[in-house]
């Protein structure tokens, strides 16, 4: 072997072509924790396509991303419909101004404009 360049502990060696046995061709490539380079499997949610990784739909914060189904935290709460998506939502809200009877979320009396709500005690900042 010759080599027309030195190599040693403080050197930084150029290489215009390099093969390593072991990796898979034509996919990510990655160092384990020994530092020891190993091919990456690209899982179902991403897509490589020569050098480019994606997701395979948008999910930026301004995207309206689609999904099959969803879960939020725990599967229990309010049953959510929104466009003919239905969905769980799970909800924490003060009990004392609001109950939830048969799935419906409501204020403890009527407030709407035809109702006589009753306050214990009532501040009016300004007539």
């Amino acid at each position: 072997m010759s080599a027309t360049g030195v190599i040693s502990f403080s050197a930084t060696p150029s290489f215009t072509s390099v093969t390593v046995s072991g990796l898979t061709a034509s996919t990510l490539t990655g160092t384990d924790v020994a530092k020891a380079l190993q091919s990456i499997t690209v899982g179902s949610s991403l897509s490589l396509a020569g050098t480019a990784l994606n997701t395979i739909q948008d999910i930026r914060t301004t995207a309206s991303p689609a999904f099959a189904g969803a879960t939020i935290g725990s599967s229990t709460g309010l049953a959510c419909l929104t466009a003919g998506v239905v969905g769980v939502l799970s909800l924490g809200y003060n009990t004392t101004n609001l109950q939830l009877t048969a799935s419906q979320l409501n204020t403890i009396q009527n407030i709407n404009t035809l109702s006589s709500p009753t306050f214990a005690g009532i501040t009016a900042l300004s007539l």
